[in-house]
């Protein structure tokens, strides 16, 4: 029954028998590919976002100023 369910949502031969497994697995397989590279760029885009930040305070803090948080700029005395 599983089968039948997710064969007919992938758009999969109706007809799909339950012995004859090899064409789900071939969807699977890519879905569960696309499913991992989608959630290895969200994650590449969420730490890219946190340690962007992160490197302007270190490059701000290594030439000598202060960062001012409520800013989020680098003032030097």
């Amino acid at each position: 029954m599983a089968t039948y369910v997710v064969s007919y949502y992938l758009g999969m031969d109706s007809g799909l028998r339950r012995n004859d497994e090899s064409a789900l697995g071939k969807y699977m397989k890519k879905i569960t590919f696309i499913l991992l590279i989608l959630f290895l760029m969200m994650g590449g885009f969420i730490i890219d976002i946190f340690f962007d930040n992160a490197a302007s305070i270190d490059a701000c803090l290594d030439q000598g100023g202060v960062w001012n948080y409520k800013l989020e700029e680098c003032r030097y005395s």
